[in-house]
């Protein structure tokens, strides 16, 4: 009712006949919303009392002043319609018109007694005057009763959400219908609810059967055109422009129900004949949802310009009909957001007024948190946002921006709760929640670093930041935090490859999903590297104003997969404006990351190969920046490949005097000399460090260097049997005080020391602990599993029956599989590696090995010695085995190992005498090797060459019976293959003959048959 007379309504003075169409001669009044204002209704009251008109203009004059919010004077015209409709004489009144006035009534203190539930006595008082009212419209007629309780009872379920007031709302509304079917406004009702309890279907008949209704009072009303005195009366045009409403009204129904089932162009043909008979802006918001619809679809039909600018016009129209309607106000306040013009926005909402609906209410909080954010007002934006989430815990919109502000707040509490209940509903496949919810993941991983880190800080001294390594800062963190960092930036790196998957073009996601690889690499996960390769160049190739540090991130990517060429392509585009000639380069001053860039220029031509051009950078940027110590330190490193010892140690030189608390020379320095043999003096060179400066005395990356250096200078003196030196454990522990990233090396020298002290249980566990460490590099995996797998194999015999530990082999045999993995170009696995294979006796496999390693190490001696005796072992072991000295191909293989073992021990006799040094450079016994090339010499080659001729034999006879029975073997399927052809040449004779006499009988039995006729 309230939408039908919101246009108006027209009166006709001097007539209280109910709508008298044919008193064309008489003065007619149109009251529009515009007249409705608190200064006209006094007028009104005496206009419609003087004029004496009927009831039911009061009541839709009361209700245009309520649909304008003045609900006082609503109540006023109702109370003096029923006072001046009691003066007026009883068969004048008509009861139907008087039940209408008392349903009013009673709906209406119904609603104040809910407004005024707190107050009791004034909450009484209304219901009394309900109940007065509903008595009186008992009185008059039931389908006015029904139909205001119906209308109570569903305010009351908008209101409280309970089902039991829908129900008895839908029950009334049918009794309703059932008093008088020819009425069009309670199908209405009854099929909003149907629509309401998701019965879009039957609604759908419901509204086909009011609309059926109210096409019939319209071709009533039009048979009645052609009358003059009919037409020209202005109830005429009010019945008519009342019917047009409901039409339309009911045609929006029938879309909207469509829209809902999936029909959508249905729907939008029922919501297009629905404004052809009237505008209003229900119809048209739907039209623009519609539009929207096809606008975000896949379907290449529509054209998304069209759609757009449909959507638009729709929503301004909307507005420009019923601008005081919620919906239109908030849209208009969302259009105005998405259009950048936050200050209209917010003007808009402050002009709003009380909203009964909660849906409407969290959309309108949600406006107003989408402004604050915008502005960066992250407190207020997110209050409004919990506000929102408060009135309907459905938005998932809200949610979304609710994680974002919380993540800006650093309130990650409040975000992860958001983000698992988003997670738990059917849009966690959208990729927008995945990216947010994965950026939220990722920074949990963050804040749980930088907690581990802050721990550590304050776990090493109350000192602060100066005693803690600054390379423990960067990268490591307790071992009982890097579960639950792994755990986030697993779960952070699944649900931003889901969103990268769905959109290969978010730049956000891109960018968010190269982080968590990169994070995982600093911890470890080297495998993730090519997967971060191809991250950065979707993210190139997406975005059109890259990241300087996106290019420089890819192309250091580049270097750690050794493609080279793409990342000087790279770098050299970045640093095209820098010039190398200049002394004082303007470019790296003003951009501290050019400098950076150039130094990975140069480390990649150096990697490439192209040592010159890598050498002048170096030297251009340490010329410029001589306290930059990375390029002094690769520029001693190219000297020191070269051999040229002089210009390495003179770079590191002129770098101590440039950083003089600088202790990167003195370490490079003394690991150039330990890794050439001169342990005493990388012994020394560290010592002088120590003097020199007085921090290097606790820092664990020089105590890690000196226990191993001290290490390797004990085992190459010769002393492997002898307890190692205690500066050696000392320097170890040491080592591990201060958290740092050598911790690693400091604890595999300390399980070394345990291990060749004869503490086997501690060791192994010391070696176990280093395999299960999480922030393992590729390098450290490969020292963990080598020295686990020559433990593994040095343990595995017992002494009391000479057998082995089947257990510690296979475990020895795992760990050196899984060092070959990460460290094939390591000279010192294959020799151990071998040596185990000649314990377990595998020696084929030893072979292999050593055919491997020689193909790596062309010119190591010491695998063609270890290859000889694995030789000699095996020619023992098969003359032993009576199979294989059975066979004469294999007795023939070992008399060409024999030869190859007495002419390689010849060789190695020659080159000791020629060379006495030749032994102690290779690691070769020569007492060995005269024992290996006698016993080949003396013992199996004449064995061999005895037993051959008798084998030779033998086996010429076994191949003389062999064919002698494969050939009687084809003799005997050539008679067999002969004997099945005889068969089937007389199955094929027999068939023949069977068909020329089947044939011939046919012909003489129609000879018969003709001679017959």
């Amino acid at each position: 009712m309230n939408s039908v007379i919101s246009d108006g309504f027209g009166i006709t003075l001097n007539a209280r006949g109910r709508f008298n169409l044919f008193s064309s001669n008489k003065t007619r009044v149109w009251i529009s919303q515009d007249d409705c204002t608190p200064s006209n209704l006094d007028k009104l009251k005496d206009l419609f009392k003087s004029e004496n008109v009927a009831l039911g203009y009061w009541i839709s004059l009361a209700y245009i002043y309520r649909n304008v919010g003045n609900a006082d004077a609503f109540e006023s015209l109702l109370k003096e319609a029923e006072a001046h409709n009691g003066t007026n004489s009883a068969a004048d009144a008509v009861s139907e018109i008087e039940g209408l006035l008392y349903s009013c009534l009673a709906v209406h203190e119904f609603r104040q007694s809910e407004q005024c539930c707190h107050d009791e006595k004034r909450h009484e008082r209304h219901l009394d005057w309900a109940n007065h009212y509903i008595s009186k419209c008992e009185g008059f007629h039931q389908y006015g009763w029904c139909f205001a309780m119906g209308q109570y009872h569903l305010l009351l379920f908008f209101k409280t959400k309970a089902i039991e007031e829908r129900n008895r709302a839908k029950d009334m509304f049918n009794i309703a219908m059932s008093l008088r079917p020819n009425s069009v406004i309670p199908f209405i009702y009854y099929a909003n609810i149907l629509v309401m309890e998701g019965h879009v279907s039957a609604a759908i008949t419901f509204y086909l059967h009011a609309l059926i209704i109210a096409n019939y009072y319209n071709i009533v009303v039009e048979k009645h055109s052609s009358n003059p005195k009919f037409t020209e009366n202005i109830e005429y045009d009010l019945l008519k422009g009342h019917l047009a409403y409901i039409r339309s009204l009911l045609l929006f129904g029938l879309g909207a129900c469509k829209f809902i089932s999936g029909d959508i162009l249905e729907a939008k043909g029922l919501v297009e004949a629905s404004l052809n008979i009237h505008e209003f802006s229900g119809a048209l918001r739907l039209k623009g949802a519609i539009a929207a619809f096809f606008m975000v679809s896949d379907d290449g039909e529509f054209d998304k310009n069209n759609c757009l600018k449909t959507w638009f016009n729709s929503t301004i129209a909307a507005y420009r009909l019923d601008c005081r309607n919620i919906h239109s106000q908030l849209t208009i306040c969302d259009l105005l957001f998405q259009k950048g013009q936050i200050d209209e926005c917010e003007a808009y909402l402050s002009d709003i007024g009380a909203i009964e609906s909660v849906t409407f209410q969290a959309i309108f909080f949600f406006i107003k948190g989408k402004c604050a954010h915008s502005r960066q007002e992250y407190v207020k934006a997110l209050e409004f946002y919990q506000k929102a989430i408060g009135l309907r815990s459905d938005m998932n919109s809200v949610r979304l921006n609710l994680i974002k502000v919380a993540l800006a707040l650093e309130n990650t509490g409040v975000a992860r709760e958001h983000a698992e209940y988003l997670l738990l509903q059917p849009c966690s496949q959208d990729p927008n929640v995945q990216r947010t919810c994965g950026l939220l993941y990722l920074t949990l991983a963050k804040e749980a670093i930088d907690k581990g880190r802050f721990d550590l800080i304050g776990t090493e001294s109350e000192g602060g930041l100066g005693l803690v390594d600054v390379s423990c800062l960067l990268f490591s963190v307790h071992q009982d935090v890097g579960h639950l960092i792994d755990e986030r930036l697993f779960k952070a790196l699944k649900l931003l490859g889901n969103a990268t998957r769905a959109f290969p073009d978010d730049v956000y996601a891109l960018e968010y999903h190269g982080k968590c690889l990169e994070m995982l690499i600093e911890r470890g996960r080297g495998n993730f590297n090519p997967q971060l390769k191809q991250n950065y160049e979707a993210l190139l190739a997406a975005s059109t104003n890259h990241k300087l540090e996106w290019t420089n991130n890819y192309a250091v990517v580049c270097i750690k997969s050794h493609d080279y060429s793409k990342a000087i392509n790279a770098l050299e585009k970045l640093t095209a404006n820098v010039d190398l000639d200049t002394t004082t380069n303007k470019a790296l001053i003003s951009d501290p990351r050019a400098l950076v860039m150039m130094f990975n220029l140069a480390y990649a031509k150096e990697m490439n190969g192209n040592i010159s051009r890598a050498q002048r950078i170096y030297s251009q940027i340490s010329r410029n920046y001589p306290k930059y110590p990375a390029p002094w330190l690769r520029r001693s490193i190219i000297a020191f490949n070269k051999s040229d010892m002089e210009s390495a140690n003179r770079y590191l030189e002129q770098l101590k005097i440039m950083n003089r608390k600088s202790m990167e020379p003195w370490l490079l320095r003394a690991h150039m000399l330990i890794s050439t043999g001169n342990y005493a003096e990388g012994i020394n060179e560290i010592n002088k460090m120590t003097r020199v400066i007085n921090a290097a005395s606790f820092d664990p990356y020089t105590n890690t260097l000196l226990s191993s250096a001290v290490i390797q200078r004990h085992v190459s003196n010769g002393n492997a049997g002898a307890p190692l030196p205690k500066e050696a454990l000392k320097h170890a522990k040491m080592g591990l005080k201060r958290p740092a990233l050598c911790n690693f090396y400091a604890a595999n020298c300390i399980a070394v020391i345990l291990a060749h002290e004869r503490q086997l249980k501690p060791a192994y566990e010391s070696f176990g602990i280093l395999l299960e460490t999480m922030t393992l590099s590729p390098h450290m995996k490969f020292v963990a599993c080598k020295n686990m797998a020559i433990f593994c194999a040095a343990t595995a015999s017992r002494k009391n029956d000479a057998s082995y530990d089947r257990m510690r082999m296979t475990r020895a045999n795992h760990h050196f599989s899984m060092a070959m993995q990460h460290g094939k170009l390591d000279k010192s696995l294959y020799i151990a590696y071998g040596r185990y294979l000649f314990d377990a006796r595998k020696y084929e496999e030893g072979l292999l090995l050593l055919e491997n390693a020689r193909l790596y190490f062309p010119h190591e001696v010491i695998f063609e010695y270890n290859q000889i005796i694995l030789l000699d072992a095996m020619l023992c072991k098969f003359l032993r085995d009576p199979d294989k000295v059975a066979s004469y191909v294999e007795m023939t293989r070992m008399l060409a190992a024999a030869k190859y073992v007495e002419s390689m021990a010849n060789y190695f006799k020659v080159a000791c005498t020629r060379d006495s040094t030749f032994t102690s450079k290779h690691y070769i016994s020569l007492s060995s090797v005269q024992s290996l090339a006698n016993r080949a010499r003396d013992t199996i080659i004449p064995h061999l060459n005895s037993a051959l001729p008798q084998l030779e034999e033998t086996f010429k006879e076994r191949q003389r019976a062999k064919e002698k029975r494969l050939e009687l073997q084809r003799t005997i399927q050539q008679a067999q293959e002969e004997k099945r052809l005889q068969e089937q040449q007389r199955q094929q004779q027999e068939r023949q003959q069977e068909a020329e006499l089947s044939q011939r009988l046919l012909q003489e039995a129609s000879e018969i048959a003709s001679e017959l006729l």
